[in-house]
């Protein structure tokens, strides 16, 4: 786990619609200061298909990568709220601000090593379709960003706490994750994957699926509420 301490940051797609950061959608905006009022725990790679089993005692991961250091996935966002409750409720998914945050590490860029995604720092960064992946990797195959998470950008997508909104007018802007709402039965998903396109995979990128649908390229990390 590594400590994510508490702070500001401008959550969304850089500048404005009009004058937008390379690749960004309307979902992206309004950007907006969010204030993460408690640090927390997030843990440093994907879980993977190891942890997985220990906890649930099935492996749902196959033909795209498959190893007890791989990342989990072909997993539903109601799947993974089965793996908390095993482990008490002790560990739980992001919300889509302490996702952002953590995934920019102090970065107002499209990346969090930079805006250009040229190949050779996708390479060291980012397991995705422009390296030619076909399947995910095990986790920590590539650099970390500045705090030391690892694949936060690629390998698989990871699924936030948050339902589905289609832009941020009202967003919370305390790190709290955004419940309710016209989609109750979509959840954030967030950071690309192997399958994934680079534009797909910038910071501020965000997307969803049903929560009861697992799916090839996604899977997860979870946090840890600083008291616990």
């Amino acid at each position: 786990m590594v400590y994510i301490p508490p702070g500001q940051f401008r959550m969304g797609a850089q500048g404005e619609p009009r004058n937008r950061e390379e690749g960004a959608q309307d979902n992206e905006f309004p950007g907006h200061q969010v204030t993460i009022i408690n640090g927390f725990w997030m843990s440093k790679y994907e879980v993977t298909q190891g942890q997985w089993q220990m906890v649930l005692g099935n492996n749902p991961a196959e033909e795209f990568g498959v190893g007890g250091n791989y990342p989990i996935y072909n997993v539903s966002w109601n799947d993974i709220q089965n793996f908390e409750s095993r482990l008490d409720n002790t560990y739980r998914l992001p919300s889509e601000s302490e996702w952002e945050y953590a995934c920019r590490a102090g970065s107002l860029t499209r990346f969090y090593w930079g805006d250009d995604p040229d190949e050779e720092l996708l390479n060291d960064y980012s397991i995705n379709q422009s390296n030619d992946n076909s399947s995910s990797e095990p986790v920590g195959t590539k650099l970390p960003n500045a705090w030391g998470l690892y694949d936060m950008i690629g390998n698989v997508i990871e699924y936030c706490e948050d339902n589905w909104h289609d832009n941020y007018d009202s967003a919370p802007e305390d790190g709290t994750p955004w419940i309710g709402g016209q989609f109750g039965d979509r959840r954030v998903t967030r950071g690309g994957s192997w399958g994934t396109w680079p534009a797909a995979c910038r910071t501020a990128a965000r997307n969803w699926l049903t929560d009861d649908v697992p799916a090839r390229y996604n899977g997860f990390r979870v946090v840890r509420d600083l008291q616990d």
